[in-house]
């Protein structure tokens, strides 16, 4: 059952690549490509590099916190391998088993597991966040509401999930239910992550750290998109970017297609094609793609030579 959904998942990423390439003017393209300003290109991957350096910069400062304690660059050699998982896998967690895997040894697999899922939470929180303030400043231009909201609900009830786990009350009332679960000793395995988590609640100024960075990471990945944008001399608003890329993350996070593939092509299409032109925002969309699968390549060759015995140490690298 489970290859038939990877197989189909594959295949629904080929016919969204399909429908995005078919009405694609490949002479116009041709001519486009030939004027390319590498100048906005390189800054776009650049950009995307910085976003995997402060990536890891925030990871590593939860690490500590549970006393994980990895050298950076062992760190990011894991980051980068993640990244190449991310954009293989069908979901766009798939590097977070890499992330635990590749740190579970040094204290355990509750603690390694609760390093990754705060740092999910937290990106999940500034990605919302990020774009409720994009969305605030959309709404004094044309009074639009939609997104606004949206986003302002996004983010309230993820701050509400992370405070409810960080609750000890929350912890007492559901270790009831989870001392019920004895089957392959399930319950205590829950209770044992939940455990790991809240030991986040006492390190605030982490957390802040944590959300600070989280949004400079938001504001690296809509930059990404905008210098790929400018890369085709074309002149952008730089606003819309901080609101759509964030909404385009959530969307590519659906488990429809391998790593997104397709989906976040299609949805940069959708948001963009009315401001770019549509065979530009299709462009565009091809240029991220290829700078985000050059850096995921590059995390496939790290992983590769990822030796056994840096899990066991910290700064054997």
């Amino acid at each position: 059952m489970k290859k038939i959904l990877n197989s189909l998942r594959i295949l629904i990423a080929l016919i969204l690549l399909y429908y995005l390439l078919k009405k694609m003017d490949f002479q116009e393209s041709l001519k486009i490509l030939k004027n390319l300003n590498f100048y906005y290109l390189f800054l776009a991957g650049f950009s995307f590099f910085l976003f995997l350096i402060i990536s890891n910069i925030r990871w590593k400062m939860l690490c500590s916190v549970v006393e994980i304690n990895f050298s950076f660059l062992y760190l990011l050699k894991v980051y980068f391998a993640s990244l190449f998982f991310n954009n293989i896998l069908p979901t766009a967690i798939g590097g977070d088993v890499i992330r635990i895997a590749y740190t579970a040894k040094e204290k355990g697999l509750s603690l390694a597991f609760s390093s990754v899922f705060v740092d999910r939470a937290i990106g999940f929180i500034g990605l919302f966040f990020f774009a409720l303030l994009a969305s605030f400043f959309i709404f004094l231009e044309n009074r639009n509401l939609y997104y606004l909201s949206l986003n302002f609900l996004g983010t309230l009830i993820l701050l509400l999930i992370l405070f409810l786990l960080f609750s000890e009350r929350f912890y007492l009332l559901f270790k009831r239910i989870y001392s019920k679960i004895k089957i392959l000793k399930i319950g205590e395995k829950i209770e044992k992550l939940h455990l790991s988590i809240i030991i986040f609640k006492n390190h605030q100024l982490t957390l802040f750290y944590n959300f600070c960075f989280s949004l400079f990471i938001q504001f690296l990945l809509a930059l990404v998109w905008y210098f790929s944008s400018k890369s085709l001399n074309t002149n952008p608003r730089l606003l819309p970017y901080f609101l759509y890329i964030p909404l385009i993350g959530i969307i590519t996070m659906l488990p429809i297609t391998v790593g997104g593939l397709g989906v976040r092509e299609n949805s940069f299409y959708y948001f963009f094609k009315n401001d770019l032109g549509e065979n530009n925002a299709r462009l565009i969309s091809l240029i991220f793609l290829l700078i985000n699968f050059f850096f995921s390549i590059i995390g496939g060759i790290i992983f590769l030579f990822l030796k056994k015995e840096d899990k066991n140490g910290s700064t054997k690298n």
